[in-house]
């Protein structure tokens, strides 16, 4: 099982709270080595060095790690995201504004996915919210080469080249008790609720 810290240890996120938005008590999680056999690995987006997530999403990953494990194909998760503070939350929003101006300068035609994907997508209110990648036998796939400006095209290319990879962690996703984005860009992202079906 993944090491756990009952926040906050020592080097942790600067004005971080106990809690998220909601009071629920918040784990903070370090990067880990490599996922493995009923083990949700841990890899931070840059520049952050940990994931704040609430206990029963971390058992909800580990829930559906473990379902993947029993099927036996070596799909393997990794938590990327969680709770973001305050702090965190205004500097991204200051990028999430650029980043809809630019989605919709490029695609004007998917102007009505900009809210979805550029949004906090409750990330700044709940440490159930979590980003997850996963790995097929020790190796990352990238599913938005182009991160949140990825083409529609290249969209249906990574469905195409990994799409029963990507069934099969969001079916043990949902199965454990987490809600996939409905955005095609953000289900690729793996962005998942727990406890909101």
């Amino acid at each position: 099982m993944t090491t756990t810290h009952a926040y906050p240890p020592s080097g942790a996120q600067p004005g971080a709270p106990a809690c998220d938005g909601e009071g629920q008590p918040l784990l903070e999680l370090p990067h880990t080595a490599a996922p493995g056999l009923r083990r949700v690995g841990v890899r931070p987006r840059w520049p952050y060095k940990t994931v704040l997530i609430t206990a029963k999403a971390l058992e909800g990953l580990l829930a559906a790690q473990g379902d993947l494990d029993r099927q036996g194909d070596g799909l393997a998760l990794s938590v990327i995201r969680g709770y973001e503070t305050p702090a965190q939350t205004a500097r991204r929003n200051r990028l999430r504004r650029l980043g809809a101006a630019i989605f919709t300068r490029l695609y004007p035609r998917r102007r009505a996915e900009a809210a979805g994907i550029f949004s906090t997508n409750g990330h700044d209110r709940s440490g159930d919210h979590v980003d997850v990648r996963f790995a097929v036998a020790g190796k990352t796939p990238v599913l938005l080469p182009l991160g949140p400006l990825t083409p529609a095209w290249l969209i249906r290319r990574t469905h195409r080249l990994h799409g029963p990879e990507l069934e099969r962690v969001w079916a043990a996703l949902r199965k454990a008790g987490f809600r996939i984005h409905p955005n095609a860009s953000e289900a690729l992202q793996i962005h998942a609720d727990f406890g909101s079906r």
